[in-house]
Order: structure tokens, then C-alpha cells, then sequence
């Protein structure tokens, strides 16, 4: 059961303001194939949603390691961000009822993304979401270690100045709902963006999640806003 009385509320950006992981894994997997690393989508979401930049790389040149004994191309990040970039800007939707949401919430509130600040920015000044958060907008960059590490929500919570038991958070992947029990957070589970897998309410709840939805007017009712 939830509280009824929050201080803060916390949202995930891709895949819970913007309808843009489905995009960004379309990319990704693609540029994978042309490595020789082939995933399907329902093991590529469960292996790689939520990670940063950094670590999703990482994985990657394990991978190739593994199976190649080579490595990254020197030029793979940049097109590979180059790529995400003008996919996202063609093809980019907003989660229906989100921006709504986080007007309504009338206390504390933040983005807390495992996504680069650029990246994150852009997604929200594009559907006028940015200016909503009064610059409490924070992305791997603010901490030394992404999600399921409770860091980023540790730091959002701080930066809210308010106490982590006192936030509920909004998240769409499993390291996401990990991380921020881990913070010691109520945390709603997302699944109305068009990346989740029919049984994605059921990985966050086994992830620790204390509510589950699809519908962001759910979250209005749920909250009292």
C-alpha cells in the first residue's frame, strides 16, 4: 500500500515522460546486428533497460570479447549517439498524461534518468516538460554509479531537500524499481510505454515495486492530485 502523503515524486524520463526507449532500442539493436550481435527484443529489454551509456557498453564490448575477441569500434559511440539522436527527434512521442501529472503534483518534484543530461533535456524541451521541474532535472552524469545502485535518487532527494522515505518514484525498468527501493522510496511501476513486455508488470513487481499501472490518470487517483 501506498502513502497518501509524498513530499516528492520522481520520474523516470524514457519510457515514462517520453515514449522513447522503444526507439532507442530499435537503434541500438541494429547497430548490434552489424557487430554480429543479435538480440531479440524481449531478452534485449530484459538484459540492457535502465542501464547508463557507459555500462550498456560496457556489456557490449564484453560481448564482442566473449564471442569475437575484438572490440568496439573506435567511431561506435559517436554514431551510435548520433543515430539515437536524429531517430528520437523524427519519431519521438510523449507518455499520454504525464505532462498533466507533473503539473498537477503540487509539491516537490524532479526527473532522476539514467540517460545523459543533454539527451534528457532535449527529450523534455521538445513537449514542454523541462521548465516543469524547475531545473531539477538529474541524469548519470550527477552520480558515480547507475541504477540498480540507489545513487541517483539518494542525490535527487537531497538536491529536493527532502527526506528519501518521503518520495515516491515512477519507473518503467527493473534496475530503475530496484534502485529506488533501494533508497528506501515507494515506487509506482510504469507499463504503458510501447517497449514493456506483456509480463512487464509482473518483472517490477518481483523487482519491489508497490503499485503497477499503465495509465497516468491511474497515478492522478492514486496520489489524490
Amino acid at each position: 500500500m501506498l502513502d497518501s502523503d509524498y513530499s516528492a515524486l520522481i520520474f523516470d524520463c524514457d519510457g515514462v515522460l517520453v515514449n522513447s526507449e522503444v526507439i532507442i532500442h530499435e537503434v541500438e539493436r541494429d547497430f548490434l546486428d552489424r557487430l554480429g550481435l543479435h538480440y531479440e527484443n524481449e531478452p534485449f529489454v530484459r538484459t540492457f533497460s535502465g542501464l547508463t551509456e557507459a555500462e550498456f557498453l560496457v556489456r557490449i564490448e564484453q560481448e564482442l570479447q566473449k564471442k569475437f575477441d575484438k572490440s568496439l569500434p573506435d567511431n561506435f559511440r559517436e554514431e551510435l549517439r548520433n543515430a539515437k539522436r536524429a531517430a528520437v527527434d523524427q519519431k519521438l512521442t510523449p507518455i499520454p498524461g504525464a505532462r498533466e501529472l507533473a503539473l498537477a503534483w503540487p509539491k516537490a518534484k524532479a526527473v532522476a534518468t539514467s540517460s545523459l543530461y543533454h539527451s534528457v533535456t532535449r527529450k523534455l524541451q521538445k513537449f514542454d516538460m523541462l521548465e516543469i521541474f524547475d531545473n531539477h532535472v538529474y541524469s548519470a552524469e550527477s552520480v558515480p554509479q547507475g541504477k540498480p545502485n540507489p545513487a541517483i535518487f539518494l542525490y535527487t532527494a537531497e538536491k529536493l531537500a527532502v527526506e528519501p522515505r518521503s518520495c515516491v518514484v515512477i519507473e518503467d525498468s527493473m534496475l530503475g524499481v530496484q534502485a529506488a527501493k533501494r533508497a528506501g522510496m515507494d515506487v509506482i511501476g510504469f507499463i504503458g510505454a510501447d517497449h514493456c513486455l506483456p509480463d512487464h508488470g509482473a518483472l517490477l513487481q518481483d523487482a519491489g515495486a508497490d503499485y503497477i499501472t499503465e495509465r497516468m490518470i491511474d497515478i492522478h487517483a492514486l496520489l489524490g492530485v
